[in-house]
């Protein structure tokens, strides 16, 4: 039976460096924002779609790794229907479009990239159509583990250490809020980032 096993920090770090030297080096030496959605398709081959995929927005993005009946919202009859979906799709949930959220909607997509590089295996195993499946039989712990994989994967790829470390010791001000421009995510990830690497209480 397929698991979904533990994974140290450091292993999630050097997976996102792994990536990220593989597609341009350049990514790992000068800060930068990082082209999440153009590493997703052109090293993953992954297609998106921006779907409503719950009526309150509570969840934001869905892998679906198997081609499937996926259910979404129909925001115009009020009710949800079965939508057919391509293998190897992220759904973006159409609120981070609709409210220009771009830096949300970069971290969902470093997100889902992070249950497609740890999670794949487990859920093409189990024959599983979608990381956030109703089917998917998961402990909570096995749960909460890999949702911690997956937010800290994409922390960690959207935030390199080494050229967030730079960018901290050059910018000027409100350095949370330049170096959130700078990298295209949220003031909240940057501060969050920047605790984890010891550079703000």
């Amino acid at each position: 039976m397929a698991m979904i096993y533990r994974c140290s920090k450091a292993a999630l770090e050097a997976k996102a460096r792994q990536i990220l030297m593989a597609y341009n080096p350049d990514l790992l030496d000068a800060p930068q924002p990082i082209p999440i959605m153009e590493i997703m398709e052109d090293v993953y081959g992954l297609n998106f779609e921006y779907q409503y995929i719950r009526n309150d927005g509570r969840v934001l993005g869905l892998t679906v790794f198997n081609s499937a009946l996926v259910p979404i919202y129909d925001e115009e009859y009020k009710q949800y229907e079965l939508i057919e979906v391509k293998g190897n799709t992220v759904i973006l949930d159409a609120h981070l479009f609709d409210k220009k959220m771009d830096g949300r909607s970069r971290y969902t997509c470093a997100h889902e990239l992070g249950h497609y590089v740890r999670h794949r295996e487990f859920y093409l195993a189990e024959d599983l159509e979608a990381a956030k499946s109703g089917d998917v039989e998961l402990t909570s712990e096995e749960d909460s583990s890999a949702e911690w994989q997956a937010d800290y994967f994409g922390c960690c790829l959207l935030m390199p250490k080494g050229v967030v470390k730079k960018a901290y010791y050059r910018a000027m001000g409100d350095k949370v809020a330049a170096l959130a421009n700078l990298f295209r995510v949220s003031q909240q990830s940057m501060r969050i980032r920047l605790q984890e690497l010891g550079l703000t209480s």
